[in-house]
């Protein structure tokens, strides 16, 4: 619940409100002014009452010291009761060396006596009074300690109820004062607030808005009657704004019908199209689709289509190229033109010609979309004969990829041929060094003796020999058979795997010259795959790093070579590490709107001086390179209408090459190309 005090305080007229305001603020200043004079006064007091009751203690201690000195109490009691000029002090004592009264003076009662404590010299409060004990010395040694006990809460009220009736004084004056100002600040604060209300007022239960409210100074509430006089004329000049707008209205509204019935025109000319028309919001809610739309999508004409999305319309690979090409491209350039397909209730696909256009709202943003799509079935009966008839010209050519498959066939089969003839030498080897002549020697040595072969193999010094040989015979050609066996099994893992990579190569080759639109992500696993034989046992980590990007329109086996080219060149950049080799491949979208495969090492690097120089014909920093492979593949990607590029920090900070390729060739190579469009599963 809110305050009663401060509705009634906020329904009072603002003259007493002021008065109260004031009233209120100077007396807490006040309050808060007197209260902290009188805090200071006391803590002041208190600093005084004991430099006082020092200074004393100081002075009585000296002249205590020939009482000490010759034993004389009486002079100890008579140095002392000179301190009964001092009202406050109501208590001294002096001890001796040993801790007992030498001298006492005192207006306190006995049982307030004070037992010696330490000399340390400093003033203590407690219970409203102040203790000080003193060491008495000589020059030599202390005789003695005087204590001292003063009554300072006597004297300290004394003090305050002669400050408190003088601030009690003041604040009365200062009321009064406050009293008289504040009626002065009514008068002139208050009466030109009211009267600008006033002139509100009336301007409210009039209606009209020619009055306005005398000038009022230069201070805020001057401002305030400038601000409002302003305001007046603001209002009063949209009054009259308002009255014409009343009118054009009117008049607008006339042309609105006009425009109404147009629409209604249109209506009519799109529902008689036979062509699929509709539109929907940028998240694909349909808005509007005409009666030929629904029937070519199956649907009744008078179902609610509010409730459909535009993916209920298209087939799944039609809505990526709606969502990934056709939606971005119209909400950019205005328009897009392409072919996709209508999908029906029962489960058909009909291709048709597509055009998509963007309507934007006054403020820029597109509000929605809308499209024609028309039937293009005939057309697509012509483009399968025409299919067939290119893939009979994609089997004719491709015999034109043969040479440069064959020969990435014959540089991946050579590193296996490498190993067989190390083992087929190995075994050649072990044959040469068999010792299975000894054991053929041996047993012409028993067919000599098989007369007396037991006498021989007892009592003859050879014969004694035999069996001993025998067995190392038989361990060392046991180790020959073992030795043997292993070569041969991989001997039989390369053959197998030089077949293996023959049908990969089959599998993978493809005509140049033939553009096909393919996923990049897949063109560059197989060339991963090609390179398997070179990658392995390298103890390389392979990371990917694919983004999701529109599928490009190449040369699918001339992207191929590029990628297997630059995988290989990363392999051997690798092989100057001795350890963590990392091979990187990344797929994103290019800035020219195309895609871009990197390839990034960490391994020996490219000098700052050769990055410009090693896509020249001829050059190369390896012993038995030809410095073709990077210059043909820039030439080719410049011809696919992309671009070869490469980056380095450094020698020994690794390399990155960079190869961006367009979603769509350029047109001098559609033209000396076939096209195959058809996606790669």
């Amino acid at each position: 619940m809110r305050n009663p005090f401060s509705l009634s305080f906020r329904d009072l007229p603002i003259r007493r409100k002021l008065v109260w305001v004031t009233l209120c603020t100077c007396g807490i200043a006040l309050t808060f002014a007197c209260g902290s004079l009188f805090w200071f006064i006391s803590v002041q007091f208190r600093k005084s009452f004991s430099a006082e009751l020092q200074s004393i203690g100081e002075i009585t201690a000296q002249n205590c010291v020939a009482p000490l000195a010759f034993n004389d109490s009486r002079s100890a009691d008579a140095v002392l009761g000179a301190l009964k000029v001092k009202s406050s002090i109501v208590g001294a004592y002096v001890f001796d060396s040993q801790n007992k009264i030498f001298g006492v003076f005192r207006t306190e009662t006995n049982g307030s006596a004070i037992v010696p404590g330490t000399a340390n010299g400093a003033v203590t409060f407690a219970n409203g009074y102040a203790s000080l004990n003193l060491p008495i010395r000589d020059e030599t040694a202390v005789l003695g300690s005087l204590h001292l006990r003063a009554n300072f809460q006597k004297s300290h009220t004394q003090l305050l109820v002669v400050y408190a009736s003088v601030m009690m004084t003041i604040l009365f004056g200062s009321t009064l004062l406050i009293l008289a100002l504040s009626s002065f600040m009514k008068r002139l604060i208050a009466t030109p607030i009211v009267t600008l209300a006033r002139v509100a007022r009336e301007i409210t239960d009039s209606g009209q808005y020619a009055d306005r409210a005398p000038e009022a100074g230069r201070d805020e509430v001057g401002r305030l009657t400038r601000d409002f006089n302003r305001m007046l004329d603001q209002i009063q000049s949209r009054d009259i704004k308002l009255r014409e707008i009343n009118r054009s209205l009117a008049e607008e509204i006339g042309e609105r019908k006009i425009a109404e019935a147009a629409r209604h025109r249109l209506t009519a000319i799109i529902e008689a199209t036979i062509d699929f028309v509709s539109s929907a919001k940028p998240d694909g809610s349909c808005l509007f689709v005409n009666r030929a739309g629904l029937r070519m999508a199956g649907f009744e004409e008078d179902v609610d289509i509010t409730r459909f999305k535009t993916t209920d319309f298209h087939p799944g690979w039609a809505m990526r190229i709606i969502e990934e090409e056709a939606l971005p491209t119209a909400a950019r350039d205005g328009s897009w033109i392409g072919e996709t397909a209508v999908f029906t209730r029962d489960g058909r696909e009909v291709p048709v010609s597509q055009l998509v256009l963007s309507h934007r709202s006054p403020d820029g943003a597109v509000e929605f979309f809308s499209t024609i799509a028309r039937d293009i079935s005939v057309r697509k009966t012509a483009d399968l004969e025409l299919a067939k008839l290119n893939r009979q010209l994609v089997v004719a050519s491709r015999q034109a990829g043969m040479v440069e498959v064959a020969t990435s066939v014959l540089h991946n089969v050579g590193n296996v041929l490498n190993s067989i003839n190390v083992s087929t030498n190995l075994i050649t080897e072990q044959i040469r060094r068999s010792k299975i002549t000894s054991l053929a020697k041996a047993a012409q040595l028993l067919r000599d003796h098989q007369s007396d072969l037991g006498e021989y193999l007892t009592r003859d010094p050879k014969g004694q020999q035999v069996p001993g040989f025998l067995d190392a015979i038989a361990v060392q050609l046991a180790r020959e058979h073992a030795a043997l066996a292993d070569e041969a099994r991989g001997l039989q893992l390369s053959v197998e795997h030089v077949k293996k990579i023959v049908a990969m190569q089959q599998s993978y080759a493809k005509v140049a010259g033939i553009l096909e639109k393919i996923a990049i992500e897949e063109l560059v696993e197989d060339a991963l795959r090609i390179s398997a034989n070179t990658l392995s046992g390298q103890q390389i980590e392979i990371s990917r790093e694919f983004e999701s990007v529109p599928p490009i329109l190449v040369d699918h086996h001339t992207v191929l070579q590029i990628l297997v080219n630059l995988i290989n060149n990363a392999k051997q950049a690798l092989e100057y590490r001795k350890e963590d080799r990392c091979l990187v491949l990344r797929i994103d979208r290019a800035e020219s709107g195309g895609v871009r495969v990197e390839v990034t090492d960490n391994g020996i690097g490219i000098p700052n001086e050769n990055l410009t120089r090693i896509f020249q014909y001829g050059f190369t920093t390896k012993e038995n390179g030809h410095g073709f492979g990077l210059h043909s593949g820039a030439i080719a990607a410049r011809e696919m209408g992309g671009s070869l590029n490469a980056r380095s920090g450094g020698s020994g900070a690794g390399a990155t090459f960079i190869l961006e390729l367009p979603t769509k060739p350029i047109a001098s190579k559609v033209a000396n190309s076939f096209v195959n469009t058809t996606v790669r599963a």
